[in-house]
């Protein structure tokens, strides 16, 4: 299983996400500064995510 980082950086508008495997950036996104948004994207992101981003109870 490969490791990957999450870097999140949060501001009042929008929230830009960055994957990195190691030291290789492996995606860069941007979402709306939602919870909801926020977690649809890193749920679709997820390999071992539960079947809805709002089923966070297995976190």
């Amino acid at each position: 299983m490969k490791k990957i980082n999450v870097g999140i950086d949060i501001s009042k508008e929008k929230c830009n996400l960055c994957y990195r495997s190691g030291l290789e950036i492996v995606r860069e996104e941007e979402c709306s500064n939602e919870v909801r948004a926020l977690k649809k994207a890193l749920w679709k992101r997820s390999s071992s995510a539960p079947s809805t981003p709002d089923d966070t109870s297995t976190l």
